[in-house]
């Protein structure tokens, strides 16, 4: 439903209703009052819209969009809006480069680039499987005057040879788990966090989505089973939550690693991880964030150092920077592992590039008092909450 003719009352009641306001007259467009659903959305263009509902509440649960319009409301009530008010298309984005360009290229000075950091901060959706048979993750715009934003503190994870992700480092004089990385059995990608070009034989589903195993050499691994259930992957994770937690900016995980091969590979991917519920019996656990190091550029990308076998060596693996709400009842996890097919190369453990043999490497993570690995989250305490 898209409305252009204007009564006194709007309102936008269907998920992909629209209000399109940017092919009317120069000057200003006035309704009486407007309220909107999630996923209904406002189209400005270049035009203003006045919303004049005496001294009521009103609130907006859509999105808006438009390159240099404005929506304002008359008289003494408030207008709230609870959705996306920031960027909301594509458009919107490349308008607002253009307006960044005009500024730093240009030299415009007046030209409105808005707030220094725009971010979308996942979760605080209801779980709940939606009409496109996708999980309701949530999740809202925020603006700041950096990035991070302030209040943002680096917090410790340790990981536990129990699977168990806290805040309190271990005390255990020894402890590390070892799992065996086949290459020719690789760990599926399940969804890709990064995006990549290219024909392959092999589709992986763009974006996030249940950590479930797809297919990926054929007859191996196993295919409709949780990730976390594979012997080549260490699964870590926190209690459920009590309170909310936010997290905003640069994510690492540190780990202190051995290895029987002279190269390998360290994939690591940061998770919420919610409850099961009606719609998702078991749970569903959604990737936030991933990274992989290759461990004989442990050191830079412009020297390679081989592994000596079963020496111990402190490495970090860098994920994509990420802003989530996890929600009270969540749980924090992430997993370690060494493929991520066919969104990484298989490590075929040689160290030779050239070489197409394949050997197995017997890989350790140590999680003890003097090598204890762990995930480092920028926990983001939001001033006034």
């Amino acid at each position: 439903m898209t409305i252009r003719v204007f009564p006194a009352a709007v309102n936008l009641s269907g998920a992909s209703a629209v209000l399109d306001v940017s092919g009317m007259a120069a000057g200003s467009q006035g309704i009486g009052s407007l309220t909107g659903v999630s996923g209904s959305s406002i189209l400005l263009g270049n035009k203003n819209l006045n919303v004049g509902a005496g001294n009521t509440d009103t609130t907006f649960s859509g999105g808006i969009s438009g390159s240099g319009g404005s929506l304002t409301k008359s008289s003494s009530g408030t207008l709230t809006f609870s959705g996306n008010n920031t960027v909301t298309s594509y458009t919107d984005f490349l308008h607002l480069e253009l307006r960044w360009f005009d500024r730093w290229l240009k030299g415009v000075e007046d030209a409105d680039t808005g707030p220094a950091a725009q971010f979308f901060v996942m979760g605080g959706g209801d779980g709940k499987k939606g009409p496109d048979k996708r999980l309701n993750h949530g999740g809202r715009w925020e603006a700041t005057k950096r990035w991070p934003p302030e209040g943002t503190s680096n917090t410790n994870f340790y990981l536990n040879a129990n699977g168990s992700l806290a805040t309190e480092p271990p005390a255990v004089k020894e402890s590390s788990t070892t799992y065996t990385h086949d290459p020719e059995n690789p760990v599926s990608a399940a969804g890709n966090l990064w995006g990549f070009w290219g024909s392959t034989k092999i589709t992986v589903p763009r974006g996030p989505r249940d950590q479930i195993e797809l297919p990926t050499v054929p007859g191996w691994g196993m295919p409709g089973m949780p990730i976390s259930s594979r012997p080549d992957v260490l699964w870590y994770q926190t209690e459920p939550l009590e309170k909310d937690l936010t997290i905003a900016g640069q994510v690492c995980m540190v780990l202190w690693v051995s290895s029987t091969a002279p190269d390998t590979d360290f994939c690591v991917k940061l998770l919420d991880i919610h409850p099961p519920s009606a719609d998702y019996p078991t749970g569903y656990s959604v990737p936030l964030s991933e990274g992989v190091l290759r461990a004989r550029y442990r050191e830079g990308f412009t020297t390679q150092k081989l592994m000596e076998r079963g020496k111990v060596y402190r490495v970090e693996v860098g994920l994509e920077p990420v802003a989530n709400r996890f929600l009270a009842g969540h749980r924090i996890g992430a997993y370690v592992c060494s493929s991520n097919f066919p969104v990484v190369e298989i490590n075929r453990n040689t160290a030779d590039p050239r070489d197409r043999r394949s050997i197995k490497a017997d890989n350790t993570v140590h999680h003890d008092a003097a090598r204890p690995s762990h995930i480092v989250l920028p926990v983001w305490r939001k001033r006034g909450h």
